[in-house]
């Protein structure tokens, strides 16, 4: 699976075991690698969570816009809570079905 930021083709890949040293991590994006990883164990719901947190944070990059985590975890909890409690009415508004 491929989702495009920007310019950027990022591949989206499952991971064993990601982490940054020790620390346990959900999910990752590599600017310099065109990479999105996500823990492979995730639930379904918090492997979107994650999906999303991701993207946003490409998205800010590529806008040259500056965040911090909680702001990126915060838009990634509420566009997921929307978007897929109103799949119906984003499937009309985005692709007019």
């Amino acid at each position: 699976m491929k989702v495009k930021i920007g310019a950027v083709q990022f591949n989206i890949v499952e991971a064993d075991d990601l982490r940054d040293g020790a620390v346990l991590l959900n999910g990752v994006i590599k600017f310099e690698g065109e990479t999105i990883s996500y823990e492979k164990a995730l639930s379904i719901d918090k492997r979107k969570i994650t999906l999303i947190h991701e993207i946003l944070h490409g998205i800010v990059n590529h806008a040259g816009g500056v965040h911090d985590e909680s702001q990126i975890e915060m838009y990634a909890n509420g566009l997921h809570q929307v978007l897929t409690e109103n799949e119906g009415a984003m499937k009309e508004i985005l692709w007019g079905k």
